[in-house]
């Protein structure tokens, strides 16, 4: 259904993607990708990329779905982005998935990368409390 949508929006209009294209370009300095979500009854993962307004408001610049955190969907999830909006982004925030370590470099040379506070306090106290353990054992 949502593919037929997109093919009848394609058929309607001679730019699809103007709007994500224009709110990119203004705000698109700064991108989040997060490929974390995976609530659908196909499992696969809805991945946006998103970025903040001169509001302080969340702007969704392109979406995609994923069946799997690998190389080389996010090979083509990139080189599509990149199609798309025409520039990499200055910055792009991601969790710690070590494919997107591989394949951002590639795909955005110039762009920093870095990784979302969010996801690191999320981890931090699996990962400490060890070393917490050890220093009040001893």
């Amino acid at each position: 259904m949502i593919l037929q949508k997109f093919k009848d929006k394609k058929e309607t209009s001679d730019n699809t993607f103007f709007m994500s294209q224009r709110s990119y370009d203004v705000f698109g300095d700064v991108v989040s990708f997060d490929a974390t979500y995976r609530t659908n009854k196909y499992s696969m993962m809805f991945v946006p990329f998103i970025g903040v307004d001169n509001h302080w408001k969340s702007v969704t610049f392109d979406v995609v779905l994923l069946d799997k955190e690998d190389i080389e969907n996010f090979t083509w999830v990139f080189k599509m982005f990149l199609k798309i909006m025409k520039r990499p982004p200055k910055c792009i925030i991601t969790d710690q998935c070590a494919a997107m370590e591989v394949v951002i470099p590639k795909i955005f040379p110039d762009s920093m990368h870095r990784l979302c506070m969010w996801h690191i306090l999320q981890k931090f106290p699996s990962k400490v409390i060890f070393v917490f353990f050890i220093y009040s054992v001893i």
